[in-house]
């Protein structure tokens, strides 16, 4: 059962990681025995979210925007996930010490969530997770352990590699000014509640606008049915359906939003934190979407 602990915190805007740290095996010898050449594999994900209101029937006013209701008379409909996502994965050759041998571990994920919304309102209280395991109304989920394989050096099947990818499940479009509607960064989950409002606030004919939808990036756990709360989530009762839910939470964000489901659409996959090869389009389109870790396997994750 994953704990619930807090991560390190993590940047805002994450930033792409331009190389890792690796183990320092030392000189290659060692008195009179030589190290040998070792292919040092690993693999990591992490997910950062903020849950977000959506879907009502009016076309204006919001005075009391959260996740229950867009005003006093006005309930939602629903409430859905902005969801920003970095993969690591890595091959290094490395030296070892021939007493060091193979070794192996499964990749295993935690959640640290938190009851209050991006502007602090409390949707209830995080169930101790003997009861019950929810994703509140924003959180993390990371990798506690990375996958590793260590195993001797094979030339027919090693190869060096280290690929990062960072991915956000919305894109962020400024639209009615004059002029083509034009993509700004999409990953910043504290973007106000109003911009994600299917049918809250469109402007007069040529007014600018804001509107923050989600472009097929992984699962965005929406739930209809009304507003939100804790004891809504199917995990709160239940360890293990909350389990379950994270699972296919995380499979289902490798399988599409990294690598583009079954058919390997690229419509599916993560959208980059600011598109620019979509000005003038309604969707983010392929050039801005992540590109395909061929590394990456979610049979590397463990959930015991």
């Amino acid at each position: 059962m994953p704990s619930i602990i807090p991560p390190s915190p993590s940047p805002t805007d994450p930033v792409q990681a331009t190389g890792g740290t690796w183990i320092n095996t030392g000189s290659a010898t060692s008195g009179t025995v030589s190290a040998l050449d070792y292919a040092y594999y690993t693999q990591t994900a992490e997910w950062d979210y903020v849950r977000k209101p959506e879907l009502i029937s009016t076309s204006k006013g919001t005075a009391d925007l959260d996740l229950t209701q867009a005003s006093a008379i006005q309930p939602l409909y629903g409430t859905v996930l902005h969801v920003n996502a970095k993969f690591k994965s890595s091959c290094k050759k490395i030296k070892q010490l021939p007493g060091g041998g193979p070794y192996t571990q499964q990749q295993k994920f935690e959640i640290y969530s938190i009851a209050t919304d991006q502007y602090g309102t409390s949707y209830g209280t995080i169930p101790d997770v003997s009861d019950g395991i929810v994703f509140g109304p924003r959180g993390k989920i990371f990798t506690s352990q990375p996958w590793v394989w260590q195993v001797p050096w094979d030339e027919a099947r090693d190869v060096e590699y280290d690929v990062v990818t960072i991915g956000t499940s919305n894109g962020l479009l400024l639209s009615g000014q004059n002029g083509p509607p034009t993509w700004q960064t999409g990953n910043k989950l504290g973007d106000p509640f109003n911009y994600y409002i299917s049918m809250q606030g469109w402007p007069n004919w040529g007014d600018e606008y804001y509107h923050s939808d989600y472009y097929g990036g992984g699962d965005n756990y929406r739930m209809y049915g009304g507003g939100y709360n804790l004891s809504s989530e199917i995990g709160f009762a239940s360890s293990a359906l909350g389990i379950q839910r994270m699972e296919q939470f995380i499979e289902d964000s490798v399988d599409a939003g990294l690598k583009g489901g079954t058919w390997n659409n690229w419509y599916y996959r993560y959208v980059i934190p600011l598109p620019t090869a979509s000005n003038g389009a309604f969707q983010p389109q392929e050039a801005d979407r992540v590109a395909v870790d061929p590394y990456y396997s979610t049979s590397r994750h463990d959930y015991t």
